[in-house]
C-alpha cells in the first residue's frame, strides 16, 4: 500500500499498531500518518559507500526500478554514482534527513531521543537482537525477524575506487557522522544488554 493511503486505512481500523517500513523520513511518515509519542520507532543506517555500492548491485538485478538510471548500469562506478546524484536518484545527506527530516548531522543527532531502537547495517544481527528486546519491552510480544532476502541483489564484485571513495565521504559527510554515532550507542546499547 503507498503510504499516502495509510492514514485513512489506519482510521478506518481504529488500531494503531502497524509496522511501516520504507525509504522515507520522519517528517514525511509524521505527516501521513500523524506520529503519536508512544509509537515505536525505529530506524537502520548504513555506511555511504556500502548504500552506493548495494544500489548499484539492485538496480544490475532489477533495472525496471529506477529506468532514469539505466545507462549508467554496467558503466564505471564513478559515471553510476554521478548519474544517481543528477537524476536525484541520490540526494547528499539521505540518511540524516530520514532520520530528522533535515540534511545535517546537527539536527539528526538531536532527533536520535525520538527513536526507540536504532541501529546500524555493519551489525545487523546486533540490531536485531536490541530491536527485539525493545519491541519486548515496550509491548510484551516477542519480536521475530524472518529474513526471506526478497529484495536481496546478488553481490557483485562492485569496486569502488580511492578517489570515489573520497568524494562519497565528502559528499555524505553528514551521513558519516550520523553513522558512527549510530554505531556507538548500538554498541553501547548491546553492551548494557549483555550484563
Amino acid at each position: 500500500m503507498p503510504l499516502a493511503g495509510l492514514n485513512g486505512e489506519m482510521k478506518a481500523s481504529g488500531d494503531r499498531n502497524w509496522y511501516v517500513g520504507g525509504h522515507f523520513s520522519i517528517g514525511h511518515l509524521d505527516r501521513i500518518v500523524g506520529l503519536a509519542p508512544d509509537d515505536f520507532l525505529f530506524s537502520v543506517v548504513r555506511d555511504p559507500v556500502e548504500r552506493i555500492a548495494s544500489l548499484h548491485r539492485l538496480l544490475a538485478r532489477s533495472p525496471e526500478w529506477l529506468p532514469q538510471v539505466n545507462l549508467a548500469i554496467g558503466k564505471s562506478m564513478d559515471y553510476f554514482y554521478d548519474c544517481c546524484i543528477d537524476k536525484g536518484v541520490l540526494e547528499k545527506n539521505t540518511q540524516c534527513s530520514y532520520i530528522s527530516g533535515a540534511d545535517n548531522y546537527e539536527s539528526a543527532s538531536a532527533s536520535l531521543s525520538r527513536y526507540d531502537c536504532l541501529g546500524s547495517m555493519s551489525d545487523f544481527s546486533g540490531f536485531l537482537n536490541l530491536l527485539g528486546h525493545e519491541v519486548f519491552k515496550k509491548t510484551g510480544v516477542a519480536f521475530k525477524y524472518l529474513d526471506t532476502h526478497h529484495n536481496a541483489a546478488a553481490p557483485t564484485g562492485v569496486e569502488i575506487s580511492s578517489a570515489l571513495r573520497s568524494r562519497i565521504e565528502k559528499d555524505f559527510a553528514e551521513d558519516f557522522m550520523l553513522v558512527a554515532e549510530v554505531e556507538r550507542r548500538q554498541a553501547a546499547m548491546l553492551q548494557d544488554l549483555q550484563r
